[in-house]
């Protein structure tokens, strides 16, 4: 791919995903593959949409956005729950050799009986190599309602409303219900509202076959993107590939490796 063709691509991604500081990238290969719908299957990453979320384990994910050789997308994440209290925590990086983007959480969650509330810290950093750089802090907010057969998630990124420079950086709401049909099947549901856009519309699915295979599959509505991806444990090491699409690009490839404690 010609510079100037990568540099068309980095212009878009600044402006549209960039600049609202990597809140649609997913975190991790199962995020790709469930279009960042949260219940679908368990790994500590998924706390980046929703605070509240946590799930015991320490992961590393690696994609190339878009097949694109020069626009790696690394990511760390671990999360451990304790007896009132969890923690998660991770860092992104996006590197390019005009742009450069790291994001840096920790988030804290507690619970109430069957309700489970949690706060995000995010800090941003974002340079365009020879021109400029910036940082912003973002607080991030979200809670978790469980009964016997669905759970409910409900999140607000930036309840801060930070700005990069003089830049308001976007609010996006998203709300899921998942439903367990049985123990190794779900199905979510999920409305995601940035400022500024429509509503976007998801919905998922994943099922587990003997204990060591998830199939997690789902669909998302404005834009059109569909996404699919399989996880494969042996005992307390699982790893996930995942593919996305997009509207003019080409696929998005994510494969993440997790030790589950």
């Amino acid at each position: 791919m010609c510079k100037k063709a990568i540099l068309i691509i980095i212009c878009i991604l600044n402006i549209t995903i960039l600049l609202s500081i990597e809140m649609n990238l997913p975190a991790n290969s199962v995020l790709n593959a469930s279009s960042n719908l949260i219940f679908l299957c368990d790994s500590p990453g998924n706390y980046s949409v929703n605070p509240a979320f946590c799930f015991n384990g320490l992961e590393a994910g690696y994609s190339n956005l878009f097949q694109i050789s020069d626009l790696p997308l690394y990511n760390f994440h671990f999360g451990k729950k304790l007896k009132l209290f969890r923690f998660s925590a991770g860092e992104s990086h996006l590197s390019h050799p005009f742009y450069k983007e790291s994001n840096s959480h920790f988030a804290i969650s507690s619970h109430y009986k069957n309700l489970l509330f949690g706060i995000s810290f995010n800090y941003i950093f974002n340079e365009v190599v020879n021109y400029n750089a910036n940082t912003a802090f973002v607080i991030d907010g979200g809670f978790i309602l469980e009964t016997e057969k669905s759970t409910v998630s409900f999140a607000i990124k930036n309840i801060s409303k930070s700005k990069v420079t003089d830049i308001d950086l976007p609010i996006i709401i998203f709300w899921e219900t998942m439903y367990k049909i049985s123990e190794k099947t779900k199905v979510s549901l999920g409305l995601e509202k940035e400022t500024d856009f429509d509503f976007s519309f998801k919905i998922g699915g994943s099922q587990t076959l003997y204990d060591i295979l998830t199939i997690i599959s789902s669909y998302q509505y404005n834009p059109d993107r569909i996404s699919g991806g399989v996880k494969i444990s042996v005992k307390n090491i699982a790893t996930t590939y995942s593919i996305k699409t997009h509207q003019y690009l080409d696929l998005t490839h994510y494969i993440t490796v997790c030790y589950e404690y």
